[in-house]
């Protein structure tokens, strides 16, 4: 049996967007993008945003073993878990610091993060807003031990160059 010439290649792309059987793909070198693509993906894949795939341009046809993945619990209720992103080093985790944060969502977020193996960055926004900063600042650090805390502000530009 002769192969087909008309066969297209397999390219390994990234996965930029997720919907509705089909993902929107990049292909190209590490740091640049060549080409975007739209390819159905068979409804048995467990696909996510930052995976990388191998695809024939038309379908997704297989997923890489990922590095890191921020897996929550399917919102079907079944027991099992639905990765919303994958191969991420690093989640950064925006709260304000007024209303005053919820540091019960901190401490969760901060646990996701890390159990999918990426380096949990928390950034409390709002800054010039808050009278008591100080405090606020001591609370989130104190729920999310091992992660870098920065105060930011956009109005000022206070602590955005830290976290660029």
């Amino acid at each position: 049996m002769s192969s087909n010439p008309t066969q297209s290649p397999l390219l390994t792309a990234r996965v930029a967007r997720v919907d509705r059987g089909a993902a929107d793909l990049l292909v190209g070198a590490e740091n640049s993008v060549t080409e975007t693509l739209r390819a159905d993906v068979p409804h048995d894949l467990d696909l996510a945003v930052g995976d990388w795939v191998d695809t024939d341009g038309s379908t997704v046809l297989t997923v890489h073993d990922r590095r890191t993945a921020i897996v929550r619990a399917a919102a079907s209720g079944e027991s099992r878990g639905q990765t919303l992103v994958a191969n991420v080093d690093v989640v950064f985790i925006a709260v304000p610091a007024t209303p005053a944060p919820r540091l019960g969502m901190v401490e969760r977020l901060v646990s996701l993060a890390w159990d999918s193996g990426a380096a949990p960055v928390v950034v409390v926004t709002k800054a010039d807003l808050a009278a008591e900063i100080d405090r606020i600042a001591a609370d989130v650090a104190a729920t999310a031990p091992g992660c870098e805390t920065h105060l930011v502000s956009a109005a000022t530009g206070e602590g955005m160059a830290a976290i660029y």
